[in-house]
């Protein structure tokens, strides 16, 4: 590959006019561009300056937040992404995309670069009404979707993909974290799609949507209550800890 072409990026969220978890996006910014052999050339503190310049310069107190690294240097672009709520209450279709998460043939899937051909070539395959597409690995095991970290619940207990080729999303950490704090064990393990078709829940992750319920896999319903149970109460406790954020570091960001 062309390394002039290659970035890496960051997807942030301002909450109030304070951008969540930055500490945990500048940490993974830094380990992408270290790996796609770029150079930053900014501190944090100057990261963190520009971002919050952009978002104050863009009127908006609850917005998206992009700062991109390349070779011609270090941008940040503010948008509004708002998911429709009903997709909160009444779930998502995703379906099962044929590329394949090859870890040995991928350009470094726990980079958050801007090499998306998988995705790309997966989203002209999929439905018009899909949600997101998933991925599995070679082996058959659930490894992420296009955007997303995917969750399920399993006789009380909560699981998701190991690190090892998939992104680590923020928002993924922050929901194991409300897992332990609501008492919802949790299990970073391989499982399959079979496994998904007869789980109790299931959702997805990432940083524009934080917690969204998934209802429907491949065409066979997924669960039963929409959103279920410990979903809701993951939604309600992260919501507990953004704002907790916002108190705690708005005092220091302002």
């Amino acid at each position: 590959f062309e390394k002039e072409s290659v970035s890496v990026f960051e997807s942030m969220r301002g909450y109030a006019g304070v951008i969540f978890r930055f500490e945990d996006h500048w940490e993974r910014l830094q380990a992408s561009a270290q790996t796609a052999g770029l150079k930053i050339g900014k501190t944090a503190v100057e990261i963190r300056r520009m971002a919050y310049g952009e978002l104050e310069r863009s009127g908006r107190k609850d917005a998206f937040l992009r700062v991109t690294v390349s070779p011609q240097g270090v941008f940040v672009t503010v948008t509004t992404r708002a998911y429709p709520a009903e997709i909160f209450e009444r779930g998502v279709k995703i379906v099962t995309g044929t590329v394949k998460k090859n870890l040995s043939r991928s350009f470094y899937p726990e980079a958050k670069t801007s090499t998306y051909l998988g995705q790309v070539m997966a989203t002209f395959e999929a439905a018009p009404d899909a949600f997101e597409i998933l991925f599995l690995g070679e082996e058959g095991f659930v490894r992420e979707t296009r955007n997303s970290n995917v969750f399920m619940v399993k006789n009380n207990r909560l699981f998701t993909a190991p690190l090892a080729g998939i992104l680590e999303g923020v928002t993924r950490k922050v929901v194991l974290e409300c897992a332990l704090e609501i008492g919802l064990g949790a299990e970073e393990d391989f499982f399959t799609r079979h496994e998904l078709f007869n789980a109790d829940e299931v959702f997805l992750t990432n940083t524009s949507g934080e917690i969204i319920p998934v209802r429907e896999l491949d065409n066979r319903r997924t669960g039963g209550q929409i959103p279920g149970l410990w979903t809701k109460r993951l939604m309600n406790r992260f919501r507990i800890k953004v704002n907790q954020y916002k108190k705690e570091r708005g005092r220091v960001e302002n």
